[in-house]
C-alpha cells in the first residue's frame, strides 16, 4: 500500500494500490474545477468545520463554499483521516459535475 500514504513523498504522483483520505481526495477536487466553478453557494467561517482547522483547510473550506462537500453528520463534521468510500467519491463527482 505504498506505507499507506495516498501521494508518493516526492509530490502528485498518486499510489495506485493506496487507499485516499478524504482530505487528500478533497485536495485533488478542489484543483480539478477552475475557481469560476467554485463559486460561493454558502457561507462556511474558517474554523467551522469542527474537524477541519483553518491551518489544515487546504480546498476544504472551498468545496464546502461551493456546496460540493456537506459534512458527515448535522455538525458539517469532515472526517478528513478517513478514507473515502466509492459512495462518497460518487456523491462529490455528482455534485461537481452539476456545476459544470
Amino acid at each position: 500500500m505504498g506505507g499507506g500514504t495516498f501521494f508518493h513523498k516526492t509530490g502528485w504522483t498518486p499510489a495506485q494500490s493506496a487507499a485516499a483520505t478524504r482530505a487528500q481526495f478533497a485536495a485533488i477536487l478542489a484543483r480539478a474545477l477552475p475557481a469560476e466553478a467554485l463559486t460561493a453557494q454558502n457561507s462556511v467561517p474558517v474554523d467551522s468545520v469542527p474537524d477541519v482547522p483553518a491551518s489544515a483547510a487546504g480546498g476544504i473550506y472551498t468545496l464546502y463554499r461551493a456546496g460540493i462537500l456537506t459534512g458527515s453528520d448535522g455538525k458539517g463534521t469532515f472526517n478528513p483521516n478517513s478514507t473515502i468510500s466509492r459512495a462518497e467519491v460518487a456523491a462529490i463527482v455528482t455534485r461537481m459535475a452539476d456545476k459544470c
